[in-house]
């Protein structure tokens, strides 16, 4: 069993959608799957912990004004020579770069992230398993229908800062 010590006055309810997903599972989550607990610990006592985890993401950092709840818990994590564990989610997730830090990031390029990050996928309630299910069948069609989810700006600035960003990257 893997033991976590956390900041658990950040695990309130306003930092739910915030959270680390781990924590999600451990502290929110009604119905997390049985292999959580069995595996996964919240601990009380620092010394008792495997890792040290961020309670709420990366970004929440700035704003919401937990810069010292985060310096605090780094320190206290590297005082019991403990890892920390972060959590960068969305679609601008960042590595951190500093040997003391796990990441745990939605996306990014294996050519930036480094040798302690971890990609995980997004998190969703599998939308079969409810009750209140209205499952509408569309009717197959010779010619597929195509669609795009996700990021669109058409600002020219934007453009620019792609269209560079991935010469950049095929020139690596």
């Amino acid at each position: 069993m893997i033991k976590l010590y956390t900041n658990r006055e950040l695990l309130i309810p306003e930092n739910r959608r915030q959270v680390h997903p781990l924590l999600f599972d451990l502290h929110y989550y009604e119905n997390a799957h049985k292999s959580v607990s069995k595996h996964y610990e919240l601990v009380n006592e620092p010394e008792m912990a495997d890792a040290f985890i961020f309670p709420v993401d990366a970004f929440s950092i700035g704003v919401k004004n937990y810069v010292n709840d985060f310096r605090d818990l780094y320190v206290k994590a590297f005082s019991y020579g403990k890892k920390l564990m972060l959590y960068t989610g969305g679609d601008y997730g960042t590595t951190s770069n500093n040997d003391q830090i796990i990441t745990w990031r939605n996306a990014g390029f294996k050519s930036t992230n480094d040798h302690q990050t971890i990609v995980i996928p997004s998190f969703i309630n599998d939308p079969l398993q409810g009750d209140d299910l209205n499952l509408k069948i569309i009717d197959y069609q010779d010619k597929p229908q195509i669609s795009f989810t996700g990021f669109a700006n058409s600002s020219l600035k934007e453009f620019l800062r792609v269209t560079l960003s991935t010469f950049k990257a095929n020139l690596n």
